[in-house]
């Protein structure tokens, strides 16, 4: 077995799965870029977890936990799943290959505004909605976990990824998680998941309310070292983003500020921020579409599929040409079929 990650290169596992490239490190694992051999060689996104690369029985239990969550949870704004296997002490779990970057990567480039933040929070909701019919919560939800796609078409498309830390409604958190630990990052957790212990749905919605609060403003609504953000969560006062960011819309403003309430029943439910979300915007919501990707994981756009070196001028130029040509041959030839026409009728009897 493999004790490195990189000497995993070039091989195959479940003699389908060969590897191609090292991602890195992901939550629970790490994430290599491999070709299907089953599927007409499609890429594929292989998170690989063994003991050798540093995988703990806890490790293992939050693992088997993202498996049966993955496969249960199935909507257009999650990471579809494809399969699992076992080979030796290596464990695995195949996923589709995405052409994206976590928007935590996408922060470092500045803030978002109100109309991007708001629609990928919508397809947030509804990700998580999905995942909720299910009896499924999150519980990780942060720039981390949320992937922004770079190969969409017209919009911001996201897909939530990660639920290695998921409950599933039927099970107890004391199975995988010591009673005195919360699993997730401090600056999302919700305050009477660090009180009590309960997270439920609504748990999930106040970490949307965490994450759009940062998109817009470049901050989690509380900041400081993680002991003071889990005091912050559970008794300080909701922060409100227009203090933080004048000239927020109204709306967006008292979304967000909802979802943020301390009280659970007080923040709206997913499909109501997606209404609200609408609503504000003035707008219907429809999935963003993709453009394809190459044997490479490139994105695939009209213009690199031209002639290299032409120009995208001259293209235009001559595509008007050929359709001037093609309109002015038709017209040529509907004339002369009615001359043929006309020459017929005309005929001596």
């Amino acid at each position: 077995m493999a004790h490195d990650p990189d000497q995993l290169i070039g091989t195959t596992l479940g003699d389908r799965y060969r590897i191609l490239r090292d991602l890195g490190e992901e939550s629970l694992g790490h994430v290599f870029v491999a070709q299907d051999l089953g599927e007409g060689d499609r890429l594929v996104q292989i998170k690989v977890i063994s003991p050798s690369i540093g995988a703990d029985e806890e490790t293992f239990a939050r693992f088997g936990r993202e498996i049966s969550a993955s496969f249960m949870v199935s909507h257009p704004n999650t990471v579809e799943v494809f399969d699992y296997g076992q080979q030796g002490e290596l464990r695995y779990l195949v996923s589709e290959f995405l052409a994206a970057r976590p928007l935590a990567e996408v922060l470092q480039g500045g803030v978002l505004s109100v109309e991007r933040a708001a629609l990928i929070g919508a397809q947030v909701a509804a990700a998580v909605a999905a995942a909720h019919q299910e009896g499924i919560v999150h519980r990780a939800l942060s720039p981390e976990t949320v992937l922004l796609l770079e190969n969409s078409r017209d919009g911001d498309y996201i897909k939530v990824r990660d639920f290695g830390l998921s409950k599933l409604s039927d099970e107890d958190d004391g199975d995988v998680t010591r009673a005195d630990v919360r699993v997730g990052s401090p600056a999302y957790m919700a305050p009477e998941y660090i009180d009590e212990g309960i997270f439920d749905p609504k748990g999930d919605l106040y970490a949307l309310g965490c994450l759009l609060f940062e998109l817009v403003s470049g901050q989690p609504p509380y900041v400081g070292d993680p002991s003071t953000i889990l005091r912050l969560q559970v008794e300080g006062d909701p922060p409100r983003l227009s203090a933080k960011v004048p000239g927020v819309p109204g709306w967006f403003d008292e979304l967000v500020a909802d979802l943020l309430s301390k009280e659970p029943g007080a923040r709206p439910g997913s499909h109501q921020v997606a209404q609200r979300v609408a609503g504000g915007l003035g707008r219907v919501l429809h999935p963003p579409q993709l453009w394809p990707l190459d044997a490479e994981g490139r994105v695939i756009r009209p213009e690199e599929a031209r002639e290299p070196g032409l120009p995208v001028g001259r293209v235009v130029g001559i595509v008007a040409v050929a359709l001037l040509g093609v309109v002015t041959l038709v017209l040529i030839l509907i004339a002369s079929v009615a001359t043929i026409v006309l020459l017929l009728t005309n005929l001596p009897s």
